[in-house]
């Protein structure tokens, strides 16, 4: 919930249990109690707009739970592929700086893959050294997004105005910071 408290009402039931269930490492559940909001009419449409977000984020942490390198690749891509689809929905700054981070953390962790496979005794020195250059550049990559991610962020900190007619507007400059 990066950015879920500056487009929800702020401490929104649904994202304090969401990150209990992320924090507690219950991802499954967190991924299949976000699909009931999909359809949800108790759910705002601001809300909706992030349900990708969400997913993906629930899915890039989930691979610290991976032990499997391929079932944690195939993680990946479908969080990918959410992310994809929701840069897609990134109409505002807000938005826009989430998708970098979380395509920031996305690189980071398939460098992580890259690495792991790079262990196997099977490879040739060739193979494993091949690998870690790609896990070098995925990281290199990795840094580049997460200092785009920064410089959103900060000039949208930057930029904010608190609106005094908006109790609320306080809270979601808050959150950003």
């Amino acid at each position: 919930g990066f950015l879920v408290a500056a487009l929800a009402p702020a401490e929104e039931p649904a994202e304090r249990f969401l990150e209990a269930l992320r924090e507690n490492g219950y991802y499954d559940v967190a991924l299949d109690y976000l699909e009931t909001f999909s359809d949800s009419p108790a759910v705002s449409a601001d809300f909706k707009k992030v349900l990708p977000f969400e997913r993906a984020e629930t899915l890039i942490k989930s691979t610290a739970n991976i032990r499997n390198v391929d079932e944690w690749e195939a993680v990946l891509d479908e969080a990918q592929k959410l992310l994809s689809q929701s840069a897609q929905l990134a109409d505002t700054p807000e938005l826009q700086a989430r998708s970098q981070r979380y395509e920031g953390n996305l690189l980071y962790r398939r460098a992580r893959v890259y690495m792991r496979r790079s262990e196997d005794d099977r490879l040739t020195a060739q193979e494993q050294q091949a690998l870690m250059k790609k896990a070098q550049e995925q990281l290199q990559r990795s840094m580049e997004v997460y200092q785009q991610a920064r410089a959103s962020l900060k000039d949208l900190i930057s930029n904010f105005q608190i609106d005094p007619d908006d109790p609320g507007s306080a809270g979601k400059k808050k959150s950003l910071e």
